[in-house]
């Protein structure tokens, strides 16, 4: 992967649920999987159902949880309520997710997929450029990458 000086990036954007680092099964050599978000198809063996929606969702783990009721108080919507000492979200509620998610102090929710940038995305594949000389490279896989298209091939220009 070489980027010349001062190459002219796209803007193009695209969801990314993890980019795994050391993957050694999705290709020759140790490689880097950046996993796309968002799938048509609903396979019965899908190795990552977390890939399926498009869009990035609110998670809650409620092991993390402490009651501080911070992300009731930031949830403008009703999307975050507390229901017999119950935190519960209401994901097909418009709320601003990540403004909740900030004021979570022990990450008890987040997103499932954060948006990158093509200059983003290539900045954390390149932090593994020293296994792409030994045979390693970049997978990209999902969910299914062909539906953010005009990204992955964005981001395939600048590999």
């Amino acid at each position: 992967m070489k980027l010349s000086q001062g190459q002219v990036m796209t803007t193009s954007k695209g969801y990314i649920f993890d980019i795994k680092r050391f993957a050694t099964h999705d290709g020759k050599g140790i490689r880097t999987t950046v996993f796309f978000k968002g799938c048509p198809l609903r396979c019965k063996w899908c190795q990552n159902p977390e890939g399926l929606s498009y869009l990035p969702q609110v998670l809650y783990m409620e092991s993390k949880c402490m009651h501080c009721l911070s992300c009731v108080h930031a949830s403008k919507q009703g999307g975050v309520r507390c229901v017999d000492h119950k935190i519960c979200i209401s994901r097909n509620i418009k709320e601003d997710w990540d403004a909740i998610c900030d004021v979570c102090p022990t990450l008890a929710l987040s997103m499932d997929a954060k948006e990158y940038t093509v200059e983003k995305c290539v900045h954390e594949i390149l932090k593994d450029e020293i296994f792409f000389k030994r045979e390693g490279g970049v997978t990209f896989s999902g969910g299914e990458p062909f539906l953010q298209s005009d990204f992955l091939i964005d981001l395939l220009k600048a590999c």
